[in-house]
């Protein structure tokens, strides 16, 4: 059960979840401890029911047919109202370069768990304008430092958590931290922390040098495969 008392202690006012391994199995986490998940979302709800200006959402770059599979499969939807899920669809494809669009549909021809890692960043920042929220008044739960990480400090600039133990990069495991970002157990007590804003603030200059970091070694890669196809040419 929360202990938060008053709308004045909410340093967070509106929680934004990804969905796989952070509130159910993933890639990272073939097991989640769905009993803490429950009385997370059941906390959250009593927030929602107490003070007018809370709410949480869940989203995922998952297409509405996988997206809802996963809510089904592990009991989520009775915790989350329907208009509080976002899943890909046809309005946000449409607004979409055309060459986006047609990468992401022949990404999810060959694949219908694709998922569209930037969505996120656009329903961010679609929630903050229709409910009126200030960036610091945001928090995204996610457990990728470069995915839910680096691209919501590059575009919709609010505050994120990494859940610790599904910590990835690139949706690979990623055992050690980046100093200075926050980083979560899958609990009430650190949401609840979050919400009313006890952690440091994060310092996101090692998250910048981390993504130049493996820019550089993706770029000394290609050029490495450029020059060996142009000696064996």
């Amino acid at each position: 059960m929360s202990e938060i008392k008053s709308e004045s202690e909410l340093r967070k006012k509106c929680v934004i979840f990804g969905l796989e391994d952070v509130l159910v199995p993933g890639k990272l986490e073939e097991s989640v401890d769905l009993e803490a998940v429950f009385g997370i979302l059941q906390n959250l709800k009593g927030l929602e029911e107490r003070f007018a200006r809370f709410r949480f959402f869940v989203v995922s770059g998952y297409s509405i047919a996988e997206g809802n599979k996963r809510l089904e499969q592990h009991g989520l939807k009775k915790f989350v109202q329907e208009d509080r899920v976002f899943f890909v669809n046809q309005e946000y494809l449409e607004g979409r370069e055309e060459v986006d669009k047609k990468l992401y549909e022949k990404n999810i021809a060959q694949n219908p768990e694709f998922k569209d890692e930037y969505f996120k960043q656009k329903v961010i920042e679609d929630i903050a304008a229709k409910f009126d929220y200030a960036k610091e008044d945001m928090v995204l739960i996610g457990h990728d430092v470069w995915t839910e990480g680096y691209y919501t400090f590059r575009f919709s600039q609010i505050e994120f958590a990494l859940i610790r133990s599904a910590h990835a990069s690139l949706g690979e495991k990623k055992e050690d931290e980046i100093k200075n970002l926050t980083y979560i157990d899958r609990t009430w007590e650190d949401i609840e922390k979050l919400i009313k804003g006890e952690f440091p603030k994060p310092d996101y200059a090692l998250l910048q040098k981390f993504f130049l970091d493996k820019m550089g070694e993706k770029l000394f890669e290609g050029t490495k495969v450029g020059a060996l196809k142009k000696i064996s040419g």
